[in-house]
């Protein structure tokens, strides 16, 4: 029987299934807590460990490859969701040169040297906001403006240096190359899904090179077959296609019938 693999990195769990879509049924599921959180940090600093997050993704996806090869089950493709807004700096070879801050991080909300918050100044460089949400602390375009505000350089960044979202770094690892979908790029604040354009005002004003952003694609979009060495790693076939990924709360929505 051929199958999907969904996995959803939430902000306190990560959960999967196999999912057989031609009955359709759900074959397995997985649930594991998540203690990817650094607890020592300053007041209003969110941040996990990109690598604890890896090993328990890669151990649910172990399981269930596990679990299909005993039921002589064929999984066929793999993709992600999971928490959004926030994300992490990886270098060319998708090793991370920053932790993963998360959409709880609230160092937007402090002061500049102008007196207004990060959040204030970056929502003044703009008068088109494409989403209808407005620019918050916790987007991954106001924390890399703190950055750039407080001189403090991304630890690491270098010319092949990616911003990516944390389950679209998952998706880039399984695939091996730098990809993010519309709805994470958009959840951080920096891109227009309606003119499928990025904000080039507001990576401006954050100091971010174009360099720096990933491929962007449709959410589900085939994005070609999985990394034979991740494949080996996690005894998967080298035939399993990954997909684009979805934020959650679209997902939710689909999931919802909506």
């Amino acid at each position: 029987m051929n199958c999907t693999i969904g996995v959803d990195i939430g902000s306190s769990s990560i959960k999967a299934v196999l999912f057989a879509p031609e009955i359709p049924v759900v074959l397995k599921s997985e649930r594991r807590p998540l203690m990817s959180r650094f607890p020592s940090l300053i007041p209003g600093r969110f941040e996990e460990d990109p690598y604890a997050i890896r090993t328990e993704v890669f151990e649910v996806l172990l399981v269930l490859a596990q679990f299909a090869r005993e039921q002589n089950h064929k999984i066929k493709a793999i993709a992600f969701t999971g928490q959004m807004h926030g994300g992490l700096v990886v270098d060319s070879n998708l090793r991370p040169l920053t932790n993963f801050i998360t959409w709880q991080d609230k160092r937007g909300d402090e002061r500049a040297p102008s007196g207004k918050t990060f959040v204030e100044e970056l929502s003044g460089k703009t008068t088109h906001d494409p989403t209808g949400v407005g620019i918050h602390t916790g987007f991954l375009i106001t924390t890399l403006c703190w950055f750039a505000r407080t001189a403090t350089p991304i630890p690491g960044t270098g010319p092949d240096a990616k911003i990516i979202g944390i389950y679209d770094w998952l998706t880039s690892l399984l695939l091996g190359r730098a990809v993010t979908d519309i709805s994470s790029a958009a959840a951080w604040g920096m891109y227009d899904p309606i003119s499928f354009e990025w904000r080039n005002e507001l990576l401006e004003a954050a100091n971010i090179d174009q360099t720096m952003l990933p491929e962007i694609e449709e959410p589900g979009k085939d994005l070609g077959a999985i990394d034979s060495i991740i494949a080996s790693e996690l005894s998967l076939d080298k035939g399993v296609h990954i997909h684009a990924s979805i934020g959650d709360t679209q997902a939710a929505y689909i999931g919802a019938e909506c």
